[in-house]
Parts: structure tokens; sequence; C-alpha cells
């Protein structure tokens, strides 16, 4: 079997799909990628098996994926029952306050940074990441010092900006997951060394967990979940970028939505999310000798699910059980916050009008690039 990652690399989002067609069309198709057999499936039936007992994470993320993007020791490797009990860390991502808190974090940031947009030019994508990791990290109880945020901001959206991406791109994430994890494992210390408060913040629950056995986790370990909490909420600014995008490729539809209720508005941002995923697929590993219409796969074998127009943007399966992502909640909610505040911007787009899709994750060329003339009264205000 001919290896065909450099074909991934160069066109990740349209592999699966290219691939199904070299095998004659339907939802299997066999191919290789890092010097292994692997499997590609599509479509909501092929989403259905991918999500059974017959798979596994553990292992199946590639390891530069895992040196980068997830951090070594976290949720996302882990199966079975430590991956269950893990998984009750995130349970605040899913909690309706929390989830209302957080966004009106983000609101207050958000207002308050495009209030610095006026009479300039901004790339939307980068404007709005300090913001987000400033509001995340004051709703998760993590301390930042004057100018902190816009100094580790880049650190972290390194982590998932830069992790698919080929050669130098790829350094740079390897060198900010290093820079990351210190600056995490020197909070989740610090927060060690306090007692415990009566109601202790998110980022004192993730210092103070303690795994399936009871063990404390290590502090290593601890820092890569931490910043699987607030990583994800600074990666909404990919869907931030494509809500600005996708308004100026619809003329009237600003206007439409400006008028809308919260329930049009949450339709036309769930149209937004299934359109563009955030990454193109989702991987495992058979955990056992299977099949899958009609393609035997050996035990190991590695399997990517298409999420490419396939209604799942943040995978499927059950949340608590399996490894749906559990912030689909707060990614709803801060892509509500900031279409609230694009439809108060007047504002000139500058930048050509199409996703750059040889890259992962997607974004509008040069990040959707904006003159913003004046910002409306948004009644936001801390």
């Amino acid at each position: 079997m001919r290896d065909h990652t450099l074909r991934l690399l160069r066109d990740p989002y349209g592999f699966i799909l290219t691939e199904l067609r070299r095998s004659g069309g339907g939802d299997v198709a066999r191919t290789g990628l890092l010097g292994q057999p692997a499997v590609c499936l599509s479509g909501p039936e092929a989403a259905d098996w991918f999500y059974g007992p017959q798979l596994h994470r553990a292992g199946a993320a590639p390891l530069p994926v895992q040196l980068t993007l997830f951090g070594r020791g976290g949720v996302q490797s882990l199966d079975g029952r430590a991956h269950h009990h893990r998984k009750q860390l995130f349970a605040p991502l899913h909690d309706e306050q929390e989830v209302t808190r957080l966004a009106a974090e983000v609101a207050a940031e958000l207002h308050a940074a495009a209030a610095s947009w006026a009479g300039r030019e901004v790339s939307l994508y980068r404007a709005v990441q300090p913001p987000l990791f400033r509001a995340v990290c004051r709703w998760a109880g993590v301390p930042l010092g004057p100018g902190e945020a816009e100094r580790r901001t880049p650190s972290v959206v390194s982590l998932f900006d830069d992790a698919a991406g080929p050669g130098p791109r790829h350094v740079r994430a390897l060198l900010n997951r290093v820079r990351c994890d210190r600056w995490a494992t020197r909070v989740i210390r610090d927060l060690r060394r306090r007692p415990t408060p009566l109601r202790p913040t998110l980022a004192e629950r993730v210092a103070r967990h303690r795994d399936e056995a009871g063990v404390l986790l290590p502090v290593h370990t601890a820092a890569v979940e931490l910043l699987n909490i607030l990583r994800p909420t600074v990666a909404v600014s990919v869907f931030i970028a494509k809500l600005g995008q996708t308004l100026a490729e619809r003329p009237g539809v600003a206007e439409r939505l400006a008028a809308a209720d919260t329930d049009e508005r949450m339709r036309f941002i769930e149209e937004v999310r299934r359109l563009h995923p955030f990454f193109p697929a989702v991987v495992a590993r058979t955990s056992e000798e299977t099949t899958y219409g009609g393609c035997p796969m050996r035990r190991g074998t590695r399997v990517l699910l298409n999420l490419v127009g396939s209604g799942i943007p943040q995978g499927g399966g059950d949340v608590w059980q399996g490894h749906r992502c559990p912030g689909e909640p707060i990614t709803r909610a801060v892509m509500a916050v900031a279409l609230d505040l694009l439809l108060t911007l007047d504002h000139d787009v500058l930048s050509p009008p199409r996703v750059d899709a040889h890259r992962a994750p997607a974004i509008p060329v040069d990040g959707f690039r904006i003159r913003v003339h004046q910002v409306k009264d948004h009644g936001y205000g801390r």
C-alpha cells in the first residue's frame, strides 16, 4: 500500500473524499499513512460504527499531534474506565450556568477589544484571540499578570494552528507546547500550594483531580488538562473568522440576522459549523480484528472518519461515555456572542472571499482582514 501522508498534508479537507473516489465510491477506502495501512470512512452509518466498541483512541492520534495539539497523557488518549473518570473533569463545559458565565466574560472582552478596532485594519482571526484567552482564564480561575494574555496567546494558538502544519509550522507548535506546558505546570503547582477553597475554581479542580484509583494526577498531566480547557475556547477564533467570512459571502444575511431571534441566529451558527468543521477528520484504532463495509481490518489499524459535511463538526457519539467533544455548548455560546458583535461592526472586507483549505485548521485568507469604521452601541459592559 502506497503511503499518502504528503497528499493528506497538501489537501487535508479533501483527502478522504479523494481516497473514496479513487476506490470507486462508497463510504470506505484503504490508504496508507505514516508508513502504516489506514482506512478512511465517511457518512452517517460509518460514524455510528466508528463510535462503537471495536475502536479505541489510545495511540490512535499520530505522535506529532499528541506532542502538540493534545499534549501527552491528556483525556483524548484514554479509553475505558480511565477515560470515563477523567472526562468528568470537563463537566463544567456542559453546565448551563457555567457556559452562561463564560459567555458573559467573552462578551465583555470582545466588545472592549472591538472598541479599539474603530478606524483600523484587523485580522478578525487574530484580533479575537487575546480577548478569548483573557475571558477563559478569568472564567477558569487562572491568574494572569498585566500584559500576560498578549504574551501567552500566540503560544496557545500555535498548539492548534500549527499542530497539523508541515515543516516549520510543526516545529513552532512543538516549541510552543513546551512553553505552554511549563507555564501551566507553574499554575498547577501554585494552586496546589494553596489551601483548598470551599468553592474551588475550575483550575483548582484540575489541580486537585485524582485518577480512577484515587491518585493525584501528575503535575504535567494536570497541566495538559488545564490547557485542554483553555485552548479550545481560544480555538473558537477559527469559527469566528468563518462567521465573518460567511456573512460577507451572503449579502443580505447580516441584515436578516440583525432582526432575527436567538433560534434563527443559532441555526446560522450550526450551519457554519457543519460546513466548516474545525479539523477534517477524527482518528481511532481498531481494538480487534473487524470489518466494515466489506473492508477487513487487522487489530491496531488506524481509522479516519471524515467530518467534512458530516454534520458532526466536533465528533459524534456520547459526550461522557465516548470521545465526543464536551465543549460544544461553549463553542455555540462563544460563536453566538461573536455573531452579535459582528452584526454591530460597520466594516469593509479586505480579504479575498475564500477559505484556505490547504491548511488545518482551514481559515479565511489573511484571517478575514477587515477595516472597521465604527462599532455600534452594544449594551455590554462590566
